[in-house]
């Protein structure tokens, strides 16, 4: 085998998982094992039943994000202000509020705890508690704690306070413990306390421990706050859950059902405070607005008043109505004017003259016209009897006279109309001008008027508006509700959380597996000695000849191989060397082809168990019908002889250092098999390696080829004396003998430079 192709087995084997080698070795240590996961899984049910078990408890609430009250913008829509809807995260963040949470603690008193000291693990009273604490002195600043004992009698004991670092009384001694009795007010270094007992106090906590912690409410809050998760369910709708983690039920409930109660309570407070400032808001308005309307209608009244108005458009209309009937006067009067200056002119031109005077010309005196038809017709008579009667005739002379004198008195008349006329022309223009006058100043008070009217409907939608926000704003005040409808309250499975028992224990069993299989671990990793015939091959490119498997021998059959191997033995000892012997065969015959062959059987130390093979080696060979001899040559310790029968004649130091020169006087005849012989190494020589250099040796060696098929040598360890090396020039192979837990496997560098080297003649390894 090459070093390229040992490399290549050494990474291939060193990659397989072999699980028949940890399964052995937890056969071999299996009471570890089991006593390791004993221990563990008692240690983990113990941490079971003394941890408190932890439940969970969960609550989930509805936002109502439509719900407006109060001073929400959303009063207002109608003033053009806009509302946003209520924000689910702005919600969670006000249950996360610490203010919030130090309500709750508040009013749950969960600042102060009680717990019942018993032998395997401490209870929670919470709301259980047989004694209550009241602190009368602390600000609510420092906590404390101490140990309350119930005593006969209505008395108790309060004993181990501990007092914070930042306690005034921190650095002096609190070896305190006083008796008093219940309900009493006592002075402690704590501040004066009353401790009252509970309708829970009974017989069985007489004289027990009950530990009380106090603590700020606000630190409470915090700690509390810390427990509980807050968070919405999802994304698309308003929902909140709300979930705590505690070793009470009853107290996780508490907590989160007060947690939402606080919080719809805050939420109707904040919503009646902004209802409250709303109406007064609306009532400060309403005083304001009316007000200012009483002064805009005042003001209205006065303008109507000073310009003797009442309706601007009907009184316009008026106007205009009578200054067109004052035109159409002015138009008549002036056609009359003419007309009765026509006539004036006429009777002025011809005043002496008696002639016909126009009638019917339009005038609208009736007396003038009654003068002119009659002047005409007495003009038409005098007219008429001048044509019968002489000019002098005294009924002539008469009627022109008359005529006259009532040709004057209507040109008088017509005088008098003329000046009638022409005063009321004037009168008419007059009044024209102040009917042009009045229109031309609507304008300007229908401005002023619509002015003040406009000021007024404002006033009167917004008063209006206010008085109808009033009604409303009562109305929300009557029905105010909180922001966050209950959908399921508290509640939770009775299955504790924590801890979880199942996971603990498999844990537990698992680490009693894992702590003997690490500590074997790294007893492997520090142990130097080789264990399994893989380790051997993983570290070396020696050829593996077998192995041979454990069990506890007797001396006897550790050093004679005495009933170990038997012809007929089905055991595993005698099959191992059954399935060397073929291994030896089939090596032997590919080395060389002589009949005869030596083999040396050697190690790197003493009490490898080379003696042992040797013995068991040479019987298994004898027992297939081959003639065997054995030979002792550890000729400095001589172990195979000390344990074998003694031969009168000498060893092999004899016959090397010339004492016996028949070689038949050394070999001896074995018990074991017939086909057995031994020499024996004879007396602890002082200069072994001399007597193996010498000539005899080889003589030795060459006789005894010639009469055995099997040379067996036992020789002295290989790195410990020369000796073997000596010897290894008469063998054919050499079988390095490697005991389990007991070769070093630092030594593997050096034998696989040895058999690099070729020191030993085929060299082999046996486990």
């Amino acid at each position: 085998m090459s070093e390229n192709d040992f490399y290549l087995r050494d990474e291939e084997e060193h990659s397989n998982f072999d699980l028949h080698h940890i399964l052995e070795i937890v056969q071999l240590n299996w009471y570890w094992f089991l006593l390791s996961v004993l221990v563990c899984v008692s240690a983990a049910q113990f941490y079971i039943w003394k941890t408190p078990a932890v439940y969970t408890r969960s609550a989930s609430v509805l936002i109502n994000e439509d719900k407006k009250s109060g001073l929400d913008i959303s009063q207002f829509m109608d003033v053009n202000m806009v509302s946003t809807p209520r924000n689910v995260d702005n919600e969670v963040l006000v249950f996360k509020s610490k203010y919030l949470m130090k309500e709750v603690i508040e009013a749950l008193a969960l600042h102060i705890d009680y717990t019942h000291i018993r032998p395997l693990r401490t209870v929670d009273l919470y709301k259980k508690t047989p004694l209550q604490l009241h602190v009368l002195d602390n600000a609510d600043t420092q906590s404390f704690a101490c140990v309350l004992i119930p005593l006969i009698n209505k008395r108790y004991r309060i004993t181990d306070i501990v007092l914070p670092e930042s306690h005034p009384a921190y650095n002096q001694s609190i070896d305190y413990e006083q008796v008093f009795a219940l309900n009493d007010t006592v002075t402690t270094p704590i501040g004066r306390l009353v401790v009252a007992a509970t309708p829970h106090l009974s017989q069985a906590y007489i004289g027990t421990q009950l530990v009380v912690r106090y603590r700020p409410t606000m630190d409470a809050a915090l700690y509390y706050l810390g427990r509980v998760t807050i968070a919405p369910m999802s994304k698309t709708t308003s929902l909140i859950q709300l979930s705590v983690n505690d070793t009470n039920i009853a107290r996780a409930e508490d907590l989160l059902n007060m947690l939402i109660i606080k919080y719809n309570k805050n939420a109707i407070k904040d919503k009646k405070w902004t209802t409250e400032q709303t109406s007064n808001f609306i009532d400060d308005r309403l005083h304001i607005i009316s007000k200012e309307l009483g002064d805009v209608d005042g003001n209205i009244e006065a303008y109507k008043k000073n310009n003797n108005l009442t309706n601007i458009a009907v009184e316009t209309g008026m106007v205009l109505e009578t200054g067109v009937k004052y035109r159409a006067e002015h138009v008549h009067l002036k056609n009359q004017i003419q007309v009765v200056r026509y006539i004036q002119n006429y009777l002025h031109q011809s005043i002496d003259d008696i002639g016909f005077i126009p009638e019917n010309a339009g005038l609208n005196d009736v007396r003038i016209e009654d003068q002119i038809t009659e002047y005409n017709a007495l003009w038409l008579e005098i007219d008429k009897l001048s044509s019968a009667v002489s000019s002098h005739n005294p009924t002539l002379v008469e009627y022109n006279r008359t005529l006259v004198a009532m040709r004057r008195s209507i040109t008088h008349s017509i005088d008098n109309l003329v000046l009638s006329l022409n005063m009321r022309e004037s009168s008419l223009i007059a009044k024209e001008r102040e009917m042009t006058d009045r229109i031309s100043l609507v304008p300007t008070q229908e401005k002023y008027v619509m002015s003040v009217e406009r000021q007024q409907k404002i006033k009167e939608e917004l008063f209006l508006f206010l008085l109808n926000k009033r009604e409303e704003n009562a109305i929300s005040m009557a029905i105010v509700e909180g922001n966050a409808r209950v959908i399921d309250a508290a509640s939770g499975s009775n299955s504790p959380v924590a801890p979880k028992a199942a996971m603990i224990l498999l844990a537990a069993a698992l680490l009693g597996v894992m702590i003997p299989a690490g500590i074997l671990y790294i007893i492997n990793l520090l142990n130097t000695k080789v264990y399994g015939r893989d380790a051997v091959k993983q570290a070396t490119s020696i050829p593996f000849l077998g192995e041979i498997p454990f069990r506890k021998y007797t001396k006897q059959e550790i050093f004679e191989g005495k009933n170990v191997v038997s012809e007929a033995g089905r055991d595993c000892i005698s099959e191992a060397f059954r399935i060397l012997r073929v291994n030896l065969d089939f090596m032997l015959k590919n080395e060389r082809k002589k009949e005869t062959q030596v083999i040396m059987l050697t190690s790197a130390v003493h009490g490898s168990g080379k003696t042992f093979a040797s013995v068991n080696l040479a019987l298994t060979l004898a027992q297939s019908s081959k003639r065997v001899i054995l030979v002792d040559t550890d000729i400095r310790k001589a172990t195979l002889t000390k344990n074998w029968e003694q031969n009168p004649h000498g060893g092999l130091t004899d016959f090397l250092s010339g004492r016996v020169a028949d070689i038949d006087n050394l070999i001896m005849q074995s018990d074991l098999s017939p086909n057995l012989h031994v020499i024996n190494a004879g007396p602890i020589a002082s200069n072994p390696v001399s007597l193996l250099q010498s000539s005899l040796m080889e003589d030795l060696t060459a006789t005894l080829r010639s009469r055995y098929d099997y040379i067996i040598m036992d020789n002295v360890p290989a790195m410990v004396v020369a000796d073997a090396m000596i010897v290894n020039r008469l063998v054919d192979l050499t079988i390095y003998v490697i005991r389990e837990g007991y070769f070093d496997k630092r030594m593997f560098p050096e034998l696989e430079q040895i058999h690099k080297e070729e020191r030993f003649k085929n060299m082999v390894i046996l486990l």
